[in-house]
């Protein structure tokens, strides 16, 4: 795990904001499997990642050396981060009242995070001002399916149930929705 102390890639950043600082302390293996060291992302700045040790110093890996778990983990912190781009943007357009670019900014969002229920509820907004109702209720049964996903998984169970009904009183023939709240 050939580190280097302090940041010395000036590359710019992948411009991952907030979620960066959302990141837990975790266990980063290198790809061999021999090196580990405990810490918290800072950043990417190209193909490098920065991590902070619990100490507090800060040290610079390439991307390429470290687990392929650990890899698919950045992966996904990037995904998630554009996603909340996406989101974002989409807010924006929104208030502009450009309502097919905020739904196409808020379907980015939905490719980028399949399971961000935030955009569905963005976008399901967006359809029901547009008058496209249909797709409004699809996505606001989705967004709870969603949430409700997320509050089994915490074991959260009244709200997880609260959300399934919700979803099935959008859309009593959500199969997804029905087979969930029965679970």
């Amino acid at each position: 795990f050939q580190a280097e102390d302090g940041i010395r890639d000036r590359s710019p950043s992948r411009g991952l904001g907030d979620v960066y600082k959302r990141q837990e302390v975790r266990t980063w293996v290198d790809a061999t499997g021999k090196f580990i060291v405990t810490a918290e992302l800072v950043e990417v700045r190209g193909d490098k990642v920065v991590l902070q040790k619990q100490n507090g110093k800060q040290i610079t890996v390439p991307v390429a050396k470290l687990s392929a778990k650990d890899q698919k983990f950045l992966n996904l912190v990037e995904h998630t981060a554009q996603a909340e781009a996406e989101l974002e943007k989409g807010r924006l357009f929104f208030e502009k009242q450009d309502w097919d670019t905020a739904i196409a900014c808020f379907t980015e969002a939905i490719r980028l995070n399949p399971s961000y229920a935030e955009a569905y509820f963005s976008r399901g907004l967006a359809c029901n001002v547009k008058g496209d109702y249909d797709k409004s209720i699809a996505d606001y049964t989705q967004a709870y399916v969603n949430r409700g996903y997320v509050y089994h998984e915490t074991r959260d169970f009244d709200k997880s149930i609260a959300d399934y009904t919700q979803a099935i009183r959008l859309n009593p023939n959500d199969a997804k929705a029905n087979f969930s709240r029965a679970v």
